[in-house]
């Protein structure tokens, strides 16, 4: 996982789908890229985290990685076998969509905007916020069935890239504006 310090971010949910991750897969490990920088409340926040994943006997399955420079976000992403935004709520969700450009299957949640834009099983896979062990079974899942894991990095890649690379976002433009050029036209003939 990978992103900033903040409670939508749902890491909490993350830490707590890990022992059903790791009772599914136990050589699974967890990366975690998150914080943005040393400020205050991300080290609370992070200092949280671990907390509980001493609390649920995990933490030496955990990797504290911290911030990622942009020039290495690929490589991070392309060294995971999967990406997971456990998002309580995200408008977006870029990482997700950086992961699977980089052929990283990835697992998000059902609230935010990618949710309502992906094919569950082809593109990536999603679970409840709120579901501990539904998320973490989704983690598992191309771990355990390498037929899943190529299916989900192909597709993953080609939807990230066509919809959402220069040339896919510029094709998207041209559809708003020729649709409004087209609804103006209709406009001034009818009315």
């Amino acid at each position: 996982t990978l992103g900033r310090m903040a409670h939508n971010k749902g890491y909490d949910l993350l830490i707590q789908a890990l022992p059903t991750l790791f009772s599914l897969v136990p050589d699974a490990r967890l990366v975690a890229a998150i914080g943005t920088d040393n400020s205050k409340q991300d080290l609370s926040g992070i200092k949280i985290l671990k907390d509980e994943a001493k609390k649920l006997g995990v933490e030496d399955k955990i990797v504290w990685s911290g911030f990622v420079e942009d020039d290495d976000l690929a490589n991070m992403y392309r060294s995971a076998q999967v990406f997971a935004m456990p998002s309580r709520y995200e408008p977006f969700g870029m990482v997700s969509i950086e992961a699977m450009a980089c052929g990283t299957p990835s697992i998000i949640t059902t609230n935010g905007g990618l949710f309502e834009l992906i094919k569950f099983g082809t593109h990536a896979l999603y679970s409840d916020p709120h579901r501990a062990v539904e998320f973490g079974t989704m983690l598992a899942l191309p771990l355990l069935y390498p037929n899943l894991h190529n299916e989900l990095s192909v597709a993953g890649a080609r939807f990230s890239r066509r919809n959402f690379g220069w040339t896919g976002i510029a094709k998207q433009i041209i559809e708003i504006f020729s649709y409004s050029i087209n609804m103006q036209s209709f406009q001034t003939r009818v009315g």
